[in-house]
């Protein structure tokens, strides 16, 4: 299946690829494992997708706790990363090379989650799409798990403008403007170390919390639930992560 392709398809290698892997510490991927394991209503050996599953950081987890986690990502060499991970672990893995809405199957998981902020790279119609295609693959009544930072009511409050900082061996440039006839944030991102430099461009969509419930009851989710940081934390104006539960109709 084709799809249009877009920033994110060149985007995640080099200096962003490495800066990727070190901006999820350890203590922070067994808090999104806990969350994970805690709302997506089924338990091991449940069949379980991650899409998109990046490094595998949380499909390891969790397949080390016994769940049957099959992982989709378009960047090869994170895919790599996974199965090196899930070896080490001693753990089967499942990992499909895709786009994020390139999903072959049908009725075939208990639950599917997008965690990591992986969410709203793709414009409004192809992260509609995305929630349609996860919709898909799941049993009636599965849940669908997705985590954002780019709601409305959690970037917006706390957005800042130009702003380094470090990640690991590496300087990193934060760049982002918000604008608001178009509803979306484009950051400039530049990364330097050892006296190399790269630089990429993003562009996030930006939603009301309201639009994105919205978003799944259209694919077909029921019972949409707004959840803070935490699985037994409410949402609320301010929060710096959103997440949603749905359940297939």
């Amino acid at each position: 299946m084709s799809f249009s392709k877009g920033w994110w398809s060149d985007f995640f290698h080099g200096f962003i690829a490495d800066a990727q892997r070190k901006m999820f510490p350890a203590e922070v991927t067994a808090a999104d494992v806990r969350l994970v394991d805690a709302l997506v209503g089924c338990r091991p050996p449940a069949k379980l997708l991650d899409v998109p599953c990046g490094t595998g950081r949380i499909a390891v987890e969790l397949a080390a706790l016994g769940y049957d986690v099959t992982g989709v990502d378009l960047t090869g060499e994170y895919l790599e990363d996974a199965r090196a991970a899930a070896a080490v672990r001693n753990v089967r893995l499942a990992l499909r090379e895709s786009d994020m809405r390139d999903l072959p199957w049908r009725d075939a998981f208990d639950a599917a989650f997008c965690i990591g902020n992986s969410f709203a790279y793709l414009d409004r119609g192809g992260n509609a799409d995305f929630v349609a295609a996860v919709h898909r693959v799941l049993r009636p009544g599965g849940v669908f798990v997705l985590q954002t930072n780019f709601a409305a009511e959690t970037i917006l409050p706390h957005l800042r403008g130009r702003s380094w900082f470090e990640i690991g061996d590496m300087t990193f440039l934060h760049d982002p403007v918000y604008f608001p006839r178009r509803g979306v944030i484009e950051t400039e991102y530049t990364l330097l170390r050892d006296g190399g430099r790269e630089s990429r461009k993003a562009i996030y969509q930006i939603y009301m919390v309201w639009e994105l419930v919205e978003l799944l009851e259209a694919a077909g989710f029921d019972d949409v639930q707004t959840i803070g940081a935490a699985a037994d934390e409410p949402f609320r104006m301010g929060c710096q992560t959103l997440h949603l539960r749905g359940v297939k109709k």
